[in-house]
């Protein structure tokens, strides 16, 4: 039996997605929304309090926008976690290293990340992701996953909770949750959910910057993380990363002043050596996007 989680802030979107997981989601459930329009709580809040209302043994964390186009997809999740007792917390997202660097579970690394989603746009376009670094397995140990779907037994979330102190907004939360439970159990990205998110991609702006420089600033002393045998490899992942997300937030609407903390933060504070020779490349992915 699955409590279902859900911070709304769109009455339409909710009502649609409850309809959807009450037709496929194929075992006894209960729905727990929170409706965030009028109070504005974080997310961490609203997950903690939801969870602790929850009457069910497995707590499902869900994104309103989206659909489950899987059938039973209740009964799979169920079954994960009673083939692994070791098995803490489940999501269709996720990466098998988290870097040091100030970033999201993305890396842009094919060895690495996993992901089984289909995104739809406002104008019906839609672009699948499936993201499988060893396709014989339909279940994949990671360090971190995506806040879109994320499902734990309770006595894991008891255990570890939200942080409330220091993610006050809707940054950084599933990021942070999912690693402090790798740090106890396994964490994994499952491919046997499908399911439709109806996205334009994630918001990185200003606020976006802040908690992930203060989130990564905090762990430096776990990071890197990896669930695989990659730390021979790990400056040669970092530059990979290091361009992929200067190429990501070129596209953000980002104040100037984020953006230097953000360049100061990954290029001289973490990766000091890349300094003196900084490729002009960086500067213009990072500021010939949106200015403020």
């Amino acid at each position: 039996m699955i409590s279902v989680i859900i911070c709304s802030i769109n009455k339409k979107l909710c009502e649609q997605v409850l309809s959807n997981i009450n037709e496929t989601i194929g075992t006894a459930w209960e729905a727990i929304v929170k409706d965030n329009m009028l109070e504005k709580k974080s997310i961490t809040q609203v997950y903690n309090e939801a969870a602790q209302a929850a009457r069910y043994d497995i707590c499902c964390f869900v994104h309103e926008d989206v659909l489950f186009k899987t059938k039973d997809w209740g009964k799979k999740l169920i079954r994960e976690f009673e083939l692994d007792d070791q098995l803490g917390l489940i999501g269709i997202g996720g990466s098998k290293y988290k870097s040091e660097l100030p970033s999201g579970w993305f890396t842009g690394i094919r060895e690495l990340d996993c992901c089984n989603i289909e995104h739809q746009d406002k104008t019906g376009k839609q672009t699948q992701i499936y993201l499988n670094p060893d396709p014989a397995k339909q279940l994949q140990e990671v360090a971190v996953i995506d806040g879109v779907f994320m499902c734990c037994p309770k006595n894991v979330w008891e255990k570890i909770q939200f942080d409330e102190q220091m993610l006050t907004g809707f940054h950084l939360y599933d990021i942070d949750f999912s690693f402090k439970v790798a740090q106890q159990y396994k964490v994994a990205v499952t491919f046997r959910i499908d399911m439709v998110h109806f996205t334009e991609g994630g918001n990185y702006g200003d606020e976006w910057i802040k908690y992930t420089l203060t989130w990564h600033e905090k762990m430096k002393h776990q990071l890197p993380f990896r669930t695989t045998d990659t730390k021979s490899e790990t400056r040669k992942f970092n530059k990979i990363i290091v361009r992929n997300w200067l190429i990501r937030l070129k596209h953000e609407n980002i104040h100037l002043l984020n953006k230097l903390s953000w360049l100061y933060f990954t290029t001289v504070y973490k990766l000091p050596d890349t300094w003196p020779n900084l490729p002009m490349f960086f500067f213009k992915q990072l500021f010939n996007g949106n200015r403020r």
